[in-house]
């Protein structure tokens, strides 16, 4: 199985074949000079999709069976822009596009990177004291003094690190498992959207891809139960996607947009307000694009929001880390007090 081309070179590869298309450059130079750009991985898909093209396929059929390395979205876009005659905007929006979610990640992780390096200076400093411990205690005393449980010294290093190794695993494979639905994780979802703050950015910044990716398929001429398909599918979200079987017979009996999410139950008034406004302004792809754009504006507010709480989130794990050491030390300290006071009126030293 291929692993997925990273959402930087995506956006810099649909960035350079949007220009050389719309400069007039040949769909087959596009892709032979793309096989000269990133890493060898990337080399061999690019290739892969320019011998695709060269045998007749569609760029977008092409790009799709790359064992999954281009997302969906990237696929589907592309086909769209085929059947319109517009693979060059196609190109050029998908850029625009990854290039906000880039925007979006890394003024995320600039807002966390200090707090981040706290953490991990903590959890260092813990090793390190583990580890003096070890050197500084011998014997029957070792198990007195160990105020974290793993042990001292080499060893308890060892059983600290893998400790934190089994931590991180788990919490990463939830992440992908609330993200993918497996074993029905998708449920938390629907709590964490009702969380404020934490639920309030991530449902804006969902909002802001699918509003983008509705406008776009609709100015790109795609019929509506395949614009709201995508759009639904842009969110990244089982909370959304899950919505999808009913919102498509909705829109078949001949429902409006909004009157199609709208028994759903999971998209805020507000949303659904503007697309009804911009549904019956008459002018529907400008009036989303219009809407795409404001939520974008709201994703880079939800995402200083989201990066406010995860800081203070990771600085409230940073202070229980601390008090915890702090505590156990103190313990450790005041039972030694104790057993010499006892000893002393017991007269056994």
């Amino acid at each position: 199985m291929s692993t997925r081309i990273g959402i930087s070179s995506l956006a810099k590869m649909c960035r350079r074949a949007g220009v050389g298309l719309r400069a007039g450059v040949d769909i087959l130079k596009v892709w032979e000079q793309e096989a000269n750009h990133g890493p060898m991985r990337q080399r061999e898909q690019m290739r892969a999709v320019r011998e695709r093209i060269m045998a007749g396929e569609p760029v977008a059929e092409a790009m799709s069976q790359s064992n999954g390395y281009f997302p969906p979205l990237a696929c589907e876009m592309i086909d769209v822009g085929e059947q319109t005659g517009r693979v060059d905007e196609a190109f050029l929006r998908l850029a625009e596009h990854y290039e906000h979610v880039i925007e979006l990640r890394r003024q995320f992780l600039t807002g966390i990177a200090w707090p981040l390096i706290q953490l991990a200076a903590g959890i260092a400093i813990v090793g390190f004291l583990i580890l003096i411990l070890g050197m500084l205690v011998d014997g029957e005393m070792a198990e007195q003094f160990d105020p974290f449980g793993f042990g001292l010294g080499f060893a308890g290093v060892v059983r600290y690190i893998i400790f934190l190794a089994v931590v991180g695993g788990s919490l990463t494979w939830l992440v992908m498992a609330v993200q993918r639905g497996w074993f029905g994780f998708d449920r938390l979802l629907h709590y964490l959207m009702v969380i404020p703050l934490i639920g309030t950015a991530f449902q804006t910044m969902a909002l802001s891809r699918m509003s983008w990716t509705l406008g776009m398929g609709l100015n790109a001429g795609v019929d509506a139960r395949r614009a709201i398909r995508m759009a639904l599918r842009s969110t990244q979200s089982p909370y959304y996607r899950r919505h999808i079987p009913a919102v498509d017979q909705a829109i078949i009996a001949g429902r409006e947009f909004h009157e199609a999410l709208r028994p759903t139950g999971v998209f805020p008034g507000d949303f659904l307000n503007s697309l009804e406004a911009a549904e019956l302004s008459g002018t529907g792809a400008e009036s989303l694009e219009r809407m795409a754009q404001e939520y974008q504006e709201r994703a880079k507010v939800a995402m200083r929001m989201l990066t406010m709480v995860a800081s203070f989130a990771i600085w409230g794990l940073i202070a229980m880390i601390l008090v915890y050491v702090i505590f156990k030390l103190a313990m450790i300290y005041i039972g030694q007090i104790y057993d010499a006071l006892d000893m002393a009126q017991t007269g056994r030293i």
